[in-house]
């Protein structure tokens, strides 16, 4: 098998926390461009490196932007094996893939086998409760899946009580906040 050196862009400390994190659960709470898109972007493609499959919940209309945001990174160009852009899906040459869903229509990850799954912008889904819970968490029973919920804060919603559970040390959670101000690589 051929072997690669991919140079990741480096993460900054608060980022760094939450890559080595060993909990199942991850739950960021982040201020706009602090770098929560960026490390949930670095996870999934560590996890792709060792052919990894995973999942992405974007808020509707959002997930065709991200995923060509995602395939247009120029570390991740030279991976890439085949895209599909009716089903947006990334497959990398390392067998790694992962799909890009829309919060608009959660039962499209019923079925699904998993490695990961990452919620983007969690705060700002309408049904995060019954994404998580009844599409995204039956999905963690049948493998070693790990969850990362990324969001910019909105309120008291669901978003936060699953912040909470973090904070409060339950197990498979652990929760991170930080903001703009945390972002070395960004002049706020």
């Amino acid at each position: 098998m051929a072997q690669f050196l991919i140079n990741l862009p480096a993460l900054h400390s608060k980022q760094a926390q939450i890559a080595n994190s060993k909990a199942k659960v991850k739950v960021v709470c982040a201020g706009r461009q602090s770098g929560k898109t960026y490390v949930w972007r670095y996870a999934a493609v560590k996890k792709m490196l060792d052919g990894k499959k995973g999942g992405v919940l974007c808020r509707p209309k959002t997930n065709k932007e991200l995923f060509t945001q995602f395939i247009e990174q120029d570390y991740i160009k030279p991976l890439i094996e085949s895209t599909n852009k009716t089903d947006l899906t990334v497959h990398l040459i390392t067998g790694g893939q992962l799909t890009f869903y829309s919060s608009e229509v959660p039962d499209n990850i019923r079925g699904v086998t998993l490695d990961f799954f990452i919620v983007d912008e969690a705060a700002y889904q309408h049904g995060l409760s019954y994404s998580f819970n009844d599409c995204i968490l039956p999905t963690m029973t049948t493998t070693e899946i790990d969850v990362m919920i990324v969001s910019t804060p909105c309120g008291y919603d669901y978003f936060y009580s699953l912040l909470l559970k973090g904070f409060s040390n339950e197990q498979d959670f652990e929760s991170f906040h930080f903001t703009v101000y945390d972002n070395p690589f960004c002049k706020a």
